[in-house]
């Protein structure tokens, strides 16, 4: 499969959508899961991999002596994103993210947003905690993370 390279693939989703969604273009997609990664902790670098950029850590003298594809790094970095798509697409247990994100006082957040990004990056059992614990607060406690002295 090609992907959306052929156009007319774009203009039959287009048409199926109908005005369930504002016009986009393909370039929109590409900005939203550069942005939505960077949110979620990917590195830039590894961002510009997943998307196949030239520019950047790729351009001139580095793309000339680096030939890594950092594949264990867009890997990971699309398992982050597919965690995400699938938190974002239930719309009640997005809704149960959203409150924990935003409960309780500054620190509190910078807590839940910590507790967060980790269950995300991490994924199998520390992402599985994260769910359980928006869908059954009062049963998942997270684990302490230690603080190095």
């Amino acid at each position: 499969m090609r992907g959306f390279r052929d156009w007319e693939q774009k203009a039959d989703l287009d048409q199926r959508l109908g005005d369930a969604v504002a016009p986009w273009k393909l370039h929109d997609v590409r900005r939203t899961v550069a942005t939505g990664m960077g949110k979620l902790g990917v590195l830039p670098h590894v961002v510009e991999c997943v998307l196949n950029h030239q520019s950047g850590f790729r351009a001139g003298v580095s793309g000339v002596y680096n030939r890594n594809p950092y594949e264990r790094e867009v890997r990971a970095a699309l398992s982050v994103w597919e965690r995400y798509i699938g938190l974002i697409i239930d719309r009640d247990l997005y809704a149960a993210h959203k409150a924990f994100l935003e409960r309780g006082d500054k620190k509190a957040r910078e807590k839940a947003d910590e507790q967060f990004r980790k269950a995300i990056a991490e994924g199998d059992g520390p992402w599985d905690v994260y769910l359980l614990a928006l869908v059954e607060p009062k049963v998942v406690t997270f684990p302490q993370t230690q603080q190095a002295v």
